[in-house]
């Protein structure tokens, strides 16, 4: 959904960080291909983001890595506070975009 945060939490190895790199590309497709055009923000809480990740999805989805990782704002948070304090950056961004 266009604007919102969402949350990904669950036990280890369910797949969850491949959930991720995977919607922070596919967010930037065309409307006609099933995307939103848009932008990701990625706050990544347990330091298992990989670039080289959302390059190989984009490949997969005929996507420009460069444009993919430039639409990409990532964040690493590391407490409760500065994931937080995060949110409301993310926010901030939002509302300016």
């Amino acid at each position: 959904e266009t604007g919102s945060i969402t949350e990904m939490f669950g036990e280890f190895r369910t797949g969850k960080t491949q959930i991720c790199h995977t919607l922070a590309v596919t967010c930037q497709l065309p409307i006609d291909r099933g995307g939103g055009e848009g932008k990701a923000m990625y706050i990544d809480t347990e330091g298992t983001f990989r670039p080289e990740r959302l390059l190989a999805v984009a490949e997969r989805y005929g996507l420009s890595g460069s444009d993919v990782l430039d639409n990409v704002a990532y964040a690493r948070g590391f407490n409760t506070d500065h994931q937080t304090q995060l949110l409301y950056q993310a926010s901030a961004m939002m509302v300016e975009s």
